[in-house]
């Protein structure tokens, strides 16, 4: 009888360990995500990558790669609006369960775990074409950025006595860009192509730098091993395909890629022009 009861009692302290178990609340914490959803703090003013369209309706590239996450993980996602700033914040203060889309930071790596890589991306600095100041002239003037985005901190980690004149969005710091209230700004490449051209002046500027070159995560809350191994599983099943898809529809090629092009189609003519005309010359002599 008392073996029979010291087995009980084993068996109870053996399940009492397996319900409190490391494991068992990693299995539940996925449970609830599977279950609720997610939600996925993003700017409303960060275009191409999260914004209002048509009729408020929210797109962009993040927006199409999260829904695409969604319908392979069979996890549903909701969007929580917020300032670029404040959609960190929302992850910090247990809001939203991650950030759609950020570059990591030595910063941010202290109360962020970031994902798998999302899309690599350039931050440049860009001044209108025919400014007739050098990039070095013009770091030691004002520059655009983003207040609290990572094209700050590059600015100040890469050129730490340029003085960064700050806006709480693209659409303001373009403004002033064409305003010319600064003569140079910096900004995620893609950012700078897509509000350019709704400026019309995306033809009129020039990449003068390249400030950074970084992958686009996602940022999580640190230390949730769960969510972030789920959300890595997801981003996984995302084809090279879809990627790809996903990125020409809302991408659009800098002037310097396109002229570049143009540059590389002319070399290529003008060799194959010498070479006929060689052969034409050799073939007279013989």
């Amino acid at each position: 009888m008392k073996a029979f009861r010291r087995f009980d009692l084993v068996a109870l302290l053996a399940a009492i360990l397996f319900l409190c178990s490391p494991a068992r609340a990693w299995d539940d914490s996925l449970d609830s995500y599977r279950e609720k959803g997610v939600i996925i703090s993003a700017s409303p003013y960060w275009k191409p990558y999260s914004f209002l369209g048509q009729d408020d309706e929210l797109e962009g590239f993040l927006i199409d790669y999260w829904r695409k996450w969604s319908e392979k993980t069979g996890i549903s996602v909701q969007f929580r609006l917020a300032p670029w700033k404040e959609t960190i914040t929302l992850v910090r203060n247990g809001e939203c369960d991650f950030q759609s889309g950020l570059y990591s930071s030595e910063e941010r790596s202290q109360y962020l775990d970031f994902s798998q890589s999302i899309h690599r991306s350039k931050g440049v600095l860009a001044i209108k074409k025919g400014e007739p100041k050098s990039c070095e002239i013009v770091y030691s003037e004002p520059v655009g950025v983003i207040a609290g985005s990572y094209e700050e901190s590059a600015l100040k980690l890469k050129h730490p006595n340029t003085q960064a004149r700050t806006y709480e969005t693209n659409e303001a710091m373009l403004q002033a860009f064409v305003n010319g209230e600064v003569h140079a700004v910096v900004a995620d490449l893609p950012t700078l192509m897509s509000l350019g051209g709704n400026l019309g002046i995306a033809n009129d500027i020039e990449i003068c730098d390249v400030v950074y070159e970084r992958d686009l995560r996602a940022g999580l809350p640190k230390g949730n091993a769960a969510l972030l191994s789920l959300v890595n599983e997801g981003l996984s099943l995302i084809t090279a395909e879809e990627k790809e898809q996903i990125s020409t529809k809302w991408f659009v090629a800098a002037p310097s890629d396109s002229g570049l092009l143009r540059l590389m189609v002319f070399g290529a003519f003008m060799i194959l022009l010498a070479i006929g005309g060689g052969m034409i010359w050799s073939s007279r002599r013989s």
